[in-house]
């Protein structure tokens, strides 16, 4: 899993820092399920016919939506791909 961030200014904290950048961090699973309570339905943002989005905030503070695909769908895997070509 990748996101991707601006460079933070210096008046801003991580917290308050977005997706919308140049640059790329990579975040493990683990970081994941610690961000999101182990995807648990506190965090869930909604449900959808490709899988589930779920809020979470990472161990410096940054606020992200992960997205988790059924995989048990052929679409879903094909929407994956697309997906991660538009990354």
């Amino acid at each position: 899993m990748f996101i991707k961030r601006r460079k933070q200014d210096k008046t801003e904290s991580p917290a308050s820092d977005t997706l919308i950048g140049s640059q790329w961090r990579g975040v493990s699973y683990i970081e994941l399920v610690r961000g999101t309570g182990a995807f648990s339905e506190a965090s869930l943002l909604g449900r959808g016919s490709f899988g589930s989005a779920y809020k979470g905030i990472l161990s410096y503070g940054l606020i992200i939506a992960a997205k988790v695909f059924n995989l048990q769908l052929e679409k879903a895997v094909k929407s994956i791909g697309t997906y991660s070509s538009e990354l």
